[in-house]
């Protein structure tokens, strides 16, 4: 069994065989894998993944929703054979291969696929603080603590995922950062204080 390997260059597909053992994803730059190519579906064992169409124009893709720990990915390859999606870690991301095909399972998938849909509305909805905060909780993940490390996208990604402009996302992170909210630690990660996030004025901008 050949392992993945986090050295590939370029942006080509890292996820590869039904068989590759769990593995850790260091950067969000290349993809798990690309609409319309065929693979293994994968459980998320840690991590966030970003899912997106790809656009007509074949240069801006279009969001098309989260998938978090627990949540599976590529499950329509038991449906249909090929990704219907590009899939791309946020941070690090560690994947399991999933295998299982019944009928309960695949229900499963189904429904938590409806629930990340509504997630999915929900980050391009509403105020912009709103859409950042939410983000943010869905980084830190369900079971994260009062003061939890959190992954930060860079702001092109988060303006993408939120619909809003990568001004407007700057000026709001660096408010939860006036806040004391917020703190970063080197480029891409910080620690957030989940319960002060989350009491924030529902329409607070």
């Amino acid at each position: 069994m050949t392992a993945l390997s986090a050295e590939s260059d370029g942006r080509a597909p890292v996820a590869a065989t039904p068989n590759a053992s769990p593995y850790l994803y260091f950067s969000d730059d290349r993809p798990i894998y690309l609409a319309g190519t065929t693979g293994p579906s994968w459980r998320i064992r840690r991590g966030v993944v970003r899912l997106s169409h790809p656009s007509p124009d074949g240069n801006t893709p279009v969001f098309a929703g989260i998938a978090r720990a627990g949540d599976i990915l590529g499950s329509e390859i038991q449906l249909f054979g090929t990704y219907t999606c590009d899939a791309y870690p946020i941070g690090e991301v560690e994947l399991e291969a999933w295998l299982q095909a019944d009928a309960r399972s695949l229900l499963r998938t189904i429904a938590a696929a409806e629930r990340r849909t509504v997630e999915a509305i929900s980050l391009r909805a509403g105020e912009a603080m709103d859409r950042i905060r939410r983000l943010f909780v869905i980084l830190s993940g369900e079971t994260a603590q009062e003061t939890s490390p959190v992954f930060i996208p860079c702001l092109k990604d988060m303006a993408d995922i939120t619909g809003l402009t990568q001004e407007t996302v700057s000026r709001v992170v660096s408010q939860l950062r006036r806040l004391g909210i917020l703190t970063r630690q080197g480029r891409s990660h910080g620690v957030i204080v989940m319960n002060a996030l989350k009491k924030l004025p529902l329409q607070a901008s």
